[in-house]
């Protein structure tokens, strides 16, 4: 089985078009092959009071501060042993994370949590599927102490209509686990980047 996905980088490189090729697997090969590795350590100060997240980094102070129900903010931990703040911000459509590096103060934005690979430094990220946007995977290195995106992978509008798990296989192999377009049926699939 065939389907569309389209490799689009950043705005300043010319946009690629790329036929891959999407295997279906089985749930049982899927929950095999779910990863362990989860860099961000649970928080064990609470940041967050009365709504609002106060972050000091070196360089400056960050204020994040919740807006009733149609934005809220999240401490979500921090990567590389407290080096880098993840603060997950939740508004109406609309999900961002933002990495806040403490020595810098440097902020860099994903479309979601990051999953790592292996090495600890390539990441995905899948837009969640309650945004307005359309879903997409996030692919990058953490290198130098920021994040660097290095592509993102729009899903083809069928049959991907909602992604809603994508982990590393390999370096060069995600998989991803989607609905149908009933919502019925969950789908399981092995897609190479190469």
């Amino acid at each position: 089985m065939f389907f569309l996905l389209f490799l689009a980088t950043s705005t300043t490189y010319a946009q690629k078009n790329i036929i891959k090729k999407a295997t279906p697997i089985t749930k049982a090969e899927f929950n095999k092959h779910i990863p362990a590795i989860d860099l961000i350590t649970k928080p064990l100060l609470k940041l967050k009071s009365h709504g609002v997240i106060e972050l000091k980094t070196a360089k400056n102070k960050f204020v994040f501060k919740d807006n009733g129900e149609f934005l809220q903010y999240i401490y979500e931990g921090d990567l590389n042993t407290n080096s880098v703040a993840v603060i997950h911000e939740i508004e109406t459509n609309t999900e961002r994370y933002y990495l806040i590096n403490k020595s810098t103060g440097k902020t860099d934005t994903l479309l979601e949590k990051p999953i790592f690979y292996t090495d600890k430094r390539s990441f995905i990220c899948l837009e969640g599927s309650a945004t307005d946007m359309e879903q997409r995977i996030q692919i990058g290195r953490h290198e130098n102490n920021h994040f660097v995106t290095l592509a993102y992978i729009r899903l083809d509008r069928h049959p991907f209509i909602a992604p809603s798990y994508v982990f590393w296989y390999n370096k060069y192999t995600l998989f991803i686990s989607t609905n149908d377009p009933s919502f019925d049926n969950t789908k399981f699939y092995k897609i190479n980047l190469e």
